[in-house]
């Protein structure tokens, strides 16, 4: 402390923000509310449209769900306010609703007066990754039935031909059966997916004594039954990059 003055206290410097980026999935909406507002309301007849004094977008149809942006784990806003450009247009930037989890989202639109009041609200569902006018998109009816159910069971065996090199994808299947005309000299299973069971159904034909190399990814595979019209059986679970049997393969004959 020279002279006998206290150190000046340094400031510190105030934390900035990091800026959460804009996911492609985002879309900047125009609309003239003269183009917009319906003709119900508004009929042709009338001299004199209501002047609009805010536009605000709503997210809505997520239900219980918290609404996320996809493939960025950040929450999608819930409610927006359009900025006014003067002269009845209003222009914001929305996620795109197929850029929101879960599916079904929507946003009703309220336009409301210079009072306040609101004057009407229309829901429309925003396209993902582009600029959007409002005036060209159809309504959304929110309380249309919902799109129906995929099945509980779906089929994930795939039967496939005899070849000497043989591919199993894991990507879309986790059973597979062929039946051995000839020998498979070297076969692959890619795209199979962590922590999914994969079954292998490897059937000799009359003849019998095929030869069947398996994937290379598959670990301690059981050797196939040479007789004729047997089968084998084996059940692998994927883990990083290879597939481990769950039990000892199972002869059919």
């Amino acid at each position: 402390m020279p002279n006998g003055l206290p150190k000046r206290m340094e400031k510190e410097p105030k934390a900035t923000a990091t800026p959460v980026p804009v996911p492609p999935s985002a879309s900047q909406v125009f609309l003239n509310t003269y183009n917009v507002l319906s003709a119900p309301m508004f009929p042709a007849a009338q001299m004199l449209t209501p002047v609009i004094g805010s536009v605000t977008f709503q997210l809505a149809g997520f239900g219980s769900q918290i609404p996320r942006i996809i493939d960025t784990g950040f929450i999608a806003k819930a409610t927006e306010e359009a900025t006014d450009e003067g002269g009845g247009f209003f222009s914001t930037y929305l996620i795109g609703n197929s850029g929101i989890d879960p599916v079904g989202t929507y946003y009703a639109v309220t336009f409301a007066d210079e009072n306040g009041d609101i004057l009407q609200t229309v829901a429309y569902i925003i396209p993902a990754g582009s600029q959007v006018n409002l005036g060209e998109l159809q309504p959304y009816d929110p309380n249309q039935p919902p799109p129906p159910l995929p099945p509980l069971v779906t089929n994930q065996l795939l039967v496939l031909p005899w070849s000497q090199t043989m591919e199993f994808p894991g990507d879309v299947y986790t059973a597979f059966r062929v039946t051995l005309t000839g020998d498979v000299t070297s076969s692959t299973a890619p795209d199979t997916v962590s922590g999914n069971l994969y079954t292998f159904i490897i059937q000799q034909d009359a003849a019998g004594g095929h030869l069947f190399a398996w994937p290379t990814n598959l670990v301690n595979a059981t050797p196939i039954n040479p007789n004729p019209n047997s089968r084998t059986v084996q059940t692998f679970v994927m883990a990083t990059s290879n597939l481990y049997p769950i039990s000892a393969g199972t002869w059919y004959l």
